[in-house]
């Protein structure tokens, strides 16, 4: 009984300390992209989507350019806007040679 007691006693106090507790509804954050970065973005996420379609990557690296492209847009959502253009860049890059295929000039 003194169990049953204990437990009714904590599930008052929970309900009691939630109808006290001041509600703040939730908010959205205000992070967005700048104007490069979506530019950038759409590129990238457009490039990726092209070559899901034509099936000219293997997924492993697919799913590397698409995690360099998250790690981008993080980025730019925190203000690192530079590092963020840079990184989407190189995540274009890190699969370009796979793509075009080796270089006939042979460099």
């Amino acid at each position: 009984m003194t169990v049953s007691c204990r437990m009714a006693g904590f599930i008052a106090c929970g309900l009691l300390a939630i109808a006290i507790a001041p509600h703040r509804p939730a908010r959205a954050e205000s992070r967005a992209l700048n104007g490069q970065c979506a530019r950038a973005d759409v590129a990238a996420v457009a490039w990726i989507d092209a070559q899901v379609q034509r099936r000219s990557m293997p997924p492993p690296l697919l799913a590397e350019a698409a995690l360099r492209v998250l790690q981008a847009r993080n980025a730019c959502m925190h203000g690192r806007v530079s590092g963020a253009l840079e990184a989407y860049q190189e995540a274009l890059r890190f699969a370009a040679p796979i793509v075009a295929g080796p270089d006939p000039a042979g460099r």
